[in-house]
């Protein structure tokens, strides 16, 4: 049900119209995103939580399930770098689903695996799904505006 919901979100937001579209090429907005998908797996699996942050727009925000949304590149970085000093992530595996451009905005839904290394506790392999929303900045790169995570029970 959850997966359901996620997925009408997405199919909503690609189909919205931006009032400031600029002209976009699909390939390249491929390109620039893949590059940032790479960037993210970097930095989880060196546990940096600093380039981790440099990764989303100022009012990024990270939504997953039974937490509260993580909202702003500062608190961002202040969560993740409190996560990591505790788990260690390996192994990362993601995968585009689906990807589409609207304006300045891309949509990307991904398969994403990996492997979590808690402080003190066994590994624990895990997968799920996100919805990436990236925004182009004003210098013509990409970032994440908004990550969406549903996990795989």
């Amino acid at each position: 049900m959850k997966f359901a919901a996620l997925t009408c979100v997405f199919i909503l937001l690609s189909s919205c119209s931006q009032s400031d579209k600029k002209d976009t090429n699909l390939a390249e907005v491929k390109t620039a995103v893949s590059e940032g998908n790479a960037a993210y797996v970097r930095a989880n699996e060196k546990g940096d939580a600093a380039m981790f942050a440099k990764l989303f727009t100022d009012d990024g925000m990270i939504v997953h399930p039974n937490v509260e949304p993580i909202r702003g590149k500062e608190h961002i970085k202040a969560e993740v770098a409190r996560i990591m000093s505790k788990s260690k992530f390996t192994d990362w595996e993601i995968n585009s689903l689906s990807f589409s451009v609207s304006g300045n905005q891309a949509y990307e839904l991904v398969h994403y695996e990996f492997t979590l290394h808690p402080e003190g506790k066994n590994p624990i392999a895990l997968s799920g799904k996100y919805l990436m929303i990236w925004k182009q900045q004003s210098d013509g790169s990409w970032k994440i505006q908004l990550q969406m995570a549903q996990p795989n029970d």
